[in-house]
């Protein structure tokens, strides 16, 4: 079992960032729960020296330079104007070290110390749920809101260590809800600074944790049992409640955009909500504001492209719209395609090429790109690049999709899908 358990622990390190903490948990569990004669415990100190040689993987998994650059690096590659010089190691590592945001990484910390105190809350009061929420970053740490959450975290920190023999379930379950939000909730900066599904596998601690504290307050087993009915009860509740929410994609983004009004994509993804539901006027409207609480946001130029077709409307709003999300967002795929897709309508296969292979580049795993490329280079007579597609296809491993365009080609002008 303990060679299974190093293998298993092994392939998780290729798995996902937080099973870094997987070692550390161990040491914590071995810490608080493993006693014994002292060369028995040294003994098992001396075993957790090969998981501890596995925390390095992780780092240099990410460090390791990427064989074949993504379709975006290489448009940005050839747009260059200029050669760059090769990013330094430190350089290399700030890079990888965050995730899709410019916060720094002192503003990150301090608003993980109000984050953190938003999780303790919804662990003992799960309301005001939010999917994508607007929270303010900070930039101080001496601020009221700041200041308290730090003396709330440290109070359990201290309170966790002072009860560490007498109930160490307890100060288990607490370390673990620091410990397996170490990795995203400390000082690599991620896109989204609050998430509530990082709380998942955090929950296992407070579970272990509360289920501790109950057992010891109530000695009576029936009154033991009524206060886990009880709070079996309300969370069956409240998640009855919270699954009106989740009923469809329009309740659900109604939802998070009324709780964050200011904040461009929630009411993005509503717009887009009120579009798949042919609820076009609606759509334009809360697009048009989403674009005024972010004026660079090409998804929402797009959306309202395609509202604007499917209405009916005069065509030139939609290759107007779709030009601006362009030149907005060069790397949106379905604002390319959206636009190729226009003209091949209008009849302009030869205008609509372009578009439909920077679609392609920047979404390589789309069935319509492919379909609408390969009709259009039959209208254009480039049949030897349909092949080139097809090949494209199988080299992917998308044999299906590689045999239904097969199927489906015949040398002969067909309509775009």
């Amino acid at each position: 079992l303990y060679g299974l358990s190093l293998i298993v622990t092994v392939g998780a390190m290729f798995s996902k960032e937080f099973c870094f903490t997987i070692p550390l948990a161990m040491i914590l569990y071995e810490f608080l729960f493993i006693n014994g004669p002292e060369y028995r415990r040294a003994n098992r100190w001396a075993l957790m020296i090969p998981f501890l040689c596995t925390l390095p993987i992780i780092p240099l998994l990410l460090l390791k330079p990427v064989a074949a650059m993504t379709p975006t690096a290489r448009i940005a590659k050839t747009a260059s104007t200029h050669e760059e010089q090769a990013p330094s190691f430190l350089s290399r590592l700030d890079r990888i070290s965050r995730t899709e945001t410019e916060i720094s990484r002192k503003d990150y910390f301090l608003t993980q110390i109000n984050v953190l105190r938003t999780y303790v809350r919804l662990l003992f009061w799960p309301s005001k749920q939010n999917i994508d929420y607007d929270y303010p970053i900070t930039k101080k740490f001496l601020g009221i809101p700041t200041v308290l959450s730090a003396v709330l975290l440290a109070s359990l920190l201290i309170f966790a260590f002072a009860i560490r023999k007498r109930w160490p379930l307890i100060t288990f379950g607490i370390l673990w809800f620091f410990l397996t939000l170490s990795v995203e909730s400390t000082v690599i900066p991620i896109g989204y600074v609050i998430n509530e599904h990082r709380l998942y596998l955090p929950m296992a601690g407070w579970a272990v944790a509360i289920s501790s504290i109950l057992t010891g307050l109530f000695k009576s087993r029936n009154a033991l049992w009524a206060v886990f009915l009880l709070i079996l009860l309300s969370l069956s509740f409240a998640t009855l409640r919270r699954n009106t929410v989740w009923k469809d994609e329009i309740t659900l983004w109604e939802d998070t955009s009324s709780k964050s009004p200011q904040k461009a994509r929630p009411v993005t993804n509503l717009g887009i909500a009120y579009k798949d539901a042919q609820q076009y006027d609606k759509a334009i409207m809360t697009l048009l504001r989403a674009i005024d609480l972010d004026p660079n946001n090409a998804v929402a130029y797009t959306a309202m492209a395609f509202c604007h077709r499917y209405r009916g409307d005069p065509p030139e709003k939609e290759e107007e719209l779709l030009k601006k999300a362009i030149a907005l967002n060069p790397y949106y795929s379905l604002a390319h395609f959206g636009l190729g897709y226009y003209y091949h309508s209008k009849g302009f296969p030869d205008k609509a090429i372009p578009h439909y292979e920077n679609a392609l580049l920047l979404d390589p795993q789309s069935e319509s790109i492919y379909k609408n490329l390969a009709v259009a280079y039959a209208q254009n007579n480039k049949l030897q690049k349909i092949n080139v597609l097809i090949r494209m296809l199988d080299d992917q491993g998308m044999e299906f999709m590689a045999a239904r365009l097969r199927s489906f080609f015949e040398p002969k002008t067909k309509k775009p899908y």
